[in-house]
């Protein structure tokens, strides 16, 4: 899952709460004044300053973001693309587009979406199917690499079918859609 945190700032420190203390309640402060004055801006229907104070709220967010490291960014960052997915803010063809250019990344070596911290999903699926016959341990398999990857590629309730699919194939024989179908 390192979907490695692009910053557009220089990083600096967090906003100060007293004279010698920077912490996350005063970098919380910054970003709301930030925020306050691009609120004003709008009002006054300043373009140029709107967009000056945007792009502050943006460097604020990025210093707060700095102290967290890429694993932790980019689980937050999937968890917000999903909630905001689920909200209907996306087209869903351009966000199709869209997460297949951010996946696009080491997908070979170690795919983000198939890693859990240090530990691959792999190593997880191996070591659970180990000992089952080859189309039991298939299906499992499956089942459990869309469920550890749900969120992480692409939206969460396709990933979530996919596993439960697999899961009714692994208990019934055969996939969701012929269920209860007659044989021709």
């Amino acid at each position: 899952m390192p979907r490695e945190f692009i910053f557009n700032f220089p990083l600096s420190r967090f906003a100060p709460v007293n004279d010698d203390e920077y912490t996350r309640r005063g970098q919380a402060d910054q970003i709301t004044q930030e925020a306050a004055e691009a609120f004003s801006a709008a009002e006054a229907d300043d373009e140029g300053r709107y967009i000056v104070e945007l792009l502050d709220c943006i460097h604020a967010c990025e210093t707060a973001l700095a102290e967290f490291d890429d694993s932790a960014i980019s689980k937050a960052w999937w968890e917000v693309l999903n909630k905001n997915a689920e909200r209907g803010y996306y087209d869903e063809y351009a966000m199709a587009a869209f997460v297949q250019d951010q996946l696009a990344h080491d997908q070979i070596e170690h795919p983000p979406h198939y890693t859990q911290g240090k530990v691959e999903s792999i190593d997880i699926i191996e070591r659970i199917i180990d000992g089952l016959d080859g189309e039991k341990g298939y299906h499992l398999g499956n089942v459990l690499k869309y469920a550890l990857r749900a969120g992480k590629k692409g939206l969460t309730n396709i990933d979530l079918e996919k596993a439960n699919n697999y899961a009714h194939r692994l208990c019934t024989g055969e996939w969701r859609w012929q269920h209860g179908q007659e044989e021709a």
